[in-house]
Protein backbone atom coordinates (compact mmCIF):
# COMPACT_ATOMS: atom_id res chain seq x y z
CA UNK A 1 0.00 0.00 0.00
CA UNK A 2 2.79 2.45 0.89
CA UNK A 3 4.44 2.31 -2.52
CA UNK A 4 1.09 2.55 -4.33
CA UNK A 5 -0.01 5.55 -2.26
CA UNK A 6 3.17 7.60 -2.67
CA UNK A 7 3.37 6.78 -6.37
CA UNK A 8 -0.24 7.85 -6.92
CA UNK A 9 0.20 10.99 -4.84
CA UNK A 10 3.23 12.19 -6.81
CA UNK A 11 2.35 14.77 -9.42
CA UNK A 12 0.70 18.14 -10.05
CA UNK A 13 -2.87 18.99 -8.98
CA UNK A 14 -4.96 22.07 -9.78
CA UNK A 15 -8.57 23.20 -9.26
CA UNK A 16 -8.36 25.81 -12.03
CA UNK A 17 -11.61 24.68 -13.67
CA UNK A 18 -13.45 25.00 -10.35
CA UNK A 19 -11.85 28.39 -9.72
CA UNK A 20 -12.92 29.65 -13.15
CA UNK A 21 -16.52 28.51 -12.59
CA UNK A 22 -16.66 30.42 -9.31
CA UNK A 23 -15.32 33.52 -11.05
CA UNK A 24 -17.84 33.25 -13.88
CA UNK A 25 -20.74 32.74 -11.47
CA UNK A 26 -19.66 35.54 -9.09
CA UNK A 27 -19.48 33.15 -6.14
CA UNK A 28 -18.71 35.02 -2.94
CA UNK A 29 -17.00 34.01 0.30
CA UNK A 30 -17.14 31.70 2.14
CA UNK A 31 -18.20 29.48 -0.77
CA UNK A 32 -15.69 30.87 -3.26
CA UNK A 33 -12.71 28.62 -3.95
CA UNK A 34 -9.13 29.82 -4.16
CA UNK A 35 -7.04 28.67 -7.09
CA UNK A 36 -4.77 26.02 -5.60
CA UNK A 37 -1.93 24.04 -7.13
CA UNK A 38 -0.21 21.19 -5.32
CA UNK A 39 3.07 19.56 -6.33
CA UNK A 40 4.20 16.28 -4.74
CA UNK A 41 7.66 14.90 -5.56
CA UNK A 42 9.24 11.69 -4.29
CA UNK A 43 12.62 12.57 -2.75
CA UNK A 44 15.34 10.93 -0.68
CA UNK A 45 15.72 12.21 2.89
CA UNK A 46 18.08 9.75 4.66
CA UNK A 47 17.62 11.30 8.13
CA UNK A 48 13.98 10.16 8.08
CA UNK A 49 15.08 6.54 8.00
CA UNK A 50 12.89 3.99 6.22
CA UNK A 51 9.96 6.38 5.73
CA UNK A 52 9.02 7.23 2.15
CA UNK A 53 9.61 10.97 1.72
CA UNK A 54 7.60 13.33 -0.51
CA UNK A 55 8.36 17.01 -1.03
CA UNK A 56 5.17 19.10 -1.07
CA UNK A 57 4.67 22.57 -2.54
CA UNK A 58 1.46 24.59 -2.53
CA UNK A 59 0.79 27.60 -4.74
CA UNK A 60 -2.19 29.94 -4.38
CA UNK A 61 -3.80 32.08 -7.09
CA UNK A 62 -0.94 31.63 -9.59
CA UNK A 63 1.71 33.08 -7.27
CA UNK A 64 5.29 32.58 -8.46
CA UNK A 65 6.49 31.44 -5.02
CA UNK A 66 4.99 28.63 -2.92
CA UNK A 67 2.80 29.43 0.07
CA UNK A 68 3.79 26.16 1.70
CA UNK A 69 6.78 23.82 1.48
CA UNK A 70 7.01 20.63 3.53
CA UNK A 71 8.50 17.17 3.66
CA UNK A 72 5.85 14.47 4.10
CA UNK A 73 7.08 11.20 5.62
CA UNK A 74 4.94 8.10 5.00
CA UNK A 75 5.18 5.02 7.23
CA UNK A 76 3.18 1.80 6.90
CA UNK A 77 1.27 1.19 10.16
CA UNK A 78 -1.23 -1.49 9.17
CA UNK A 79 -1.98 -3.44 6.02
CA UNK A 80 -4.51 -0.82 4.90
CA UNK A 81 -3.23 2.23 6.80
CA UNK A 82 -0.27 4.58 6.33
CA UNK A 83 0.78 7.37 8.70
CA UNK A 84 1.81 10.72 7.22
CA UNK A 85 4.01 13.08 9.24
CA UNK A 86 4.42 16.66 7.97
CA UNK A 87 7.76 18.39 8.51
CA UNK A 88 8.36 22.10 8.14
CA UNK A 89 11.75 22.98 6.66
CA UNK A 90 14.15 25.64 7.95
CA UNK A 91 14.87 28.13 5.14
CA UNK A 92 12.55 26.19 2.85
CA UNK A 93 12.90 28.68 -0.01
CA UNK A 94 16.27 27.14 -0.94
CA UNK A 95 14.44 24.00 -2.10
CA UNK A 96 12.29 23.32 -5.13
CA UNK A 97 10.96 20.44 -7.21
CA UNK A 98 13.16 21.33 -10.18
CA UNK A 99 15.11 18.22 -11.28
CA UNK A 100 18.46 19.91 -10.70
CA UNK A 101 17.51 20.62 -7.06
CA UNK A 102 16.19 17.18 -6.04
CA UNK A 103 19.57 15.93 -4.78
CA UNK A 104 19.65 18.74 -2.18
CA UNK A 105 17.07 16.94 -0.04
CA UNK A 106 19.64 14.24 0.75
CA UNK A 107 21.63 16.85 2.69
CA UNK A 108 18.83 17.71 5.13
CA UNK A 109 19.49 16.97 8.79
CA UNK A 110 17.01 16.65 11.67
CA UNK A 111 17.85 20.11 13.04
CA UNK A 112 16.38 21.56 9.83
CA UNK A 113 13.06 19.73 10.19
CA UNK A 114 10.25 20.23 12.71
CA UNK A 115 6.91 18.52 13.11
CA UNK A 116 3.90 18.28 15.41
CA UNK A 117 3.06 14.60 16.03
CA UNK A 118 -0.44 15.51 17.23
CA UNK A 119 -1.17 16.74 13.70
CA UNK A 120 -0.10 13.55 11.90
CA UNK A 121 -2.56 12.21 9.35
CA UNK A 122 -3.59 8.67 8.45
CA UNK A 123 -4.24 7.40 4.94
CA UNK A 124 -6.49 4.39 4.41
CA UNK A 125 -7.09 2.37 1.27
CA UNK A 126 -10.84 2.12 0.66
CA UNK A 127 -10.54 0.03 -2.49
CA UNK A 128 -8.06 -0.42 -5.33
CA UNK A 129 -6.53 2.97 -6.21
CA UNK A 130 -8.86 4.88 -3.86
CA UNK A 131 -7.43 6.41 -0.67
CA UNK A 132 -8.79 8.69 2.04
CA UNK A 133 -6.98 10.62 4.77
CA UNK A 134 -7.86 12.28 8.06
CA UNK A 135 -6.11 13.58 11.18
CA UNK A 136 -5.01 10.85 13.58
CA UNK A 137 -5.77 12.92 16.72
CA UNK A 138 -7.98 15.80 15.53
CA UNK A 139 -8.88 17.11 19.00
CA UNK A 140 -5.22 17.58 19.92
CA UNK A 141 -4.12 19.39 16.75
CA UNK A 142 -4.79 23.09 17.43
CA UNK A 143 -3.66 26.47 16.12
CA UNK A 144 -4.06 30.08 17.12
CA UNK A 145 -5.83 32.11 14.45
CA UNK A 146 -6.06 35.86 15.11
CA UNK A 147 -5.94 35.17 18.83
CA UNK A 148 -8.54 32.39 18.72
CA UNK A 149 -7.75 28.73 19.38
CA UNK A 150 -8.97 26.56 16.51
CA UNK A 151 -8.61 23.02 15.21
CA UNK A 152 -8.75 21.71 11.63
CA UNK A 153 -11.59 19.52 10.40
CA UNK A 154 -11.97 17.73 7.11
CA UNK A 155 -10.71 14.90 4.96
CA UNK A 156 -9.35 14.26 1.49
CA UNK A 157 -9.80 11.54 -1.07
CA UNK A 158 -7.21 10.50 -3.65
CA UNK A 159 -7.77 8.63 -6.91
CA UNK A 160 -5.78 8.23 -10.12
CA UNK A 161 -7.50 11.30 -11.56
CA UNK A 162 -6.99 13.75 -8.71
CA UNK A 163 -7.84 14.79 -5.19
CA UNK A 164 -10.97 16.06 -3.46
CA UNK A 165 -10.80 17.64 -0.04
CA UNK A 166 -12.78 19.66 2.48
CA UNK A 167 -11.06 21.66 5.19
CA UNK A 168 -12.27 24.11 7.79
CA UNK A 169 -10.79 25.57 10.95
CA UNK A 170 -13.31 25.59 13.77
CA UNK A 171 -13.43 26.83 17.35
CA UNK A 172 -12.52 24.20 19.91
CA UNK A 173 -16.15 23.51 20.77
CA UNK A 174 -16.85 23.05 17.05
CA UNK A 175 -19.67 25.60 17.00
CA UNK A 176 -17.99 28.28 14.88
CA UNK A 177 -16.20 27.96 11.53
CA UNK A 178 -13.36 30.48 11.69
CA UNK A 179 -11.88 29.83 8.25
CA UNK A 180 -12.26 27.52 5.28
CA UNK A 181 -15.28 26.19 3.42
CA UNK A 182 -17.45 23.09 3.60
CA UNK A 183 -17.66 23.12 -0.19
CA UNK A 184 -15.15 20.54 -1.47
CA UNK A 185 -12.10 21.46 -3.49
CA UNK A 186 -11.75 19.35 -6.63
CA UNK A 187 -8.16 19.22 -7.88
CA UNK A 188 -7.50 17.48 -11.17
CA UNK A 189 -4.22 15.74 -11.83
CA UNK A 190 -2.07 16.54 -14.84
CA UNK A 191 -1.17 12.89 -15.32
CA UNK A 192 -3.42 9.91 -14.58
CA UNK A 193 -1.31 7.83 -12.16
CA UNK A 194 -2.95 4.54 -13.06
CA UNK A 195 -3.28 4.80 -16.83
CA UNK A 196 -0.07 6.76 -17.48
CA UNK A 197 -1.99 9.14 -19.74
CA UNK A 198 -0.97 12.79 -19.90
CA UNK A 199 -3.83 15.31 -19.89
CA UNK A 200 -2.83 18.95 -20.55
CA UNK A 201 -4.26 21.44 -18.07
CA UNK A 202 -5.02 25.13 -18.47
CA UNK A 203 -3.28 25.89 -15.20
CA UNK A 204 0.02 24.52 -16.51
CA UNK A 205 -0.20 26.64 -19.64
CA UNK A 206 -0.73 29.74 -17.51
CA UNK A 207 2.21 29.15 -15.20
CA UNK A 208 5.20 31.39 -15.90
CA UNK A 209 7.56 29.96 -13.28
CA UNK A 210 10.17 27.28 -13.90
CA UNK A 211 7.82 24.55 -12.64
CA UNK A 212 6.53 23.08 -15.88
CA UNK A 213 4.72 20.03 -17.18
CA UNK A 214 7.84 17.91 -16.70
CA UNK A 215 7.48 18.13 -12.93
CA UNK A 216 6.35 15.53 -10.49
CA UNK A 217 5.39 17.63 -7.82
CA UNK A 218 -1.57 17.35 0.98
CA UNK A 219 -2.03 19.22 2.97
CA UNK A 220 -3.80 22.38 3.62
CA UNK A 221 -4.48 25.98 2.63
CA UNK A 222 -1.74 28.16 4.09
CA UNK A 223 -2.94 30.85 6.48
CA UNK A 224 -0.25 33.36 7.42
CA UNK A 225 -2.02 34.43 10.60
CA UNK A 226 -2.12 30.89 11.98
CA UNK A 227 0.42 29.66 14.54
CA UNK A 228 0.74 26.32 16.39
CA UNK A 229 -0.66 26.13 19.90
Amino acid sequence: MLATLTSMLSGHYSNFDQYQRDQANNVSAPDKHLWLQFYYTLVEVPVLGPSAAVYYEQFMNNASTPSRQQILAFTQKMETQVQMTSYNIVNATRFSSAPEDIAEFKKLNLSELSNRPECDALWEELEDDVFTSFLATPLQCTFTFFGQLVRPEGSRNLTCLGMTFKETFVSLNGSNVVSGTNRPYHLQKTKDSCQEVTTPMISDANRTTRYGLFMLAFPTIAISAMTPS
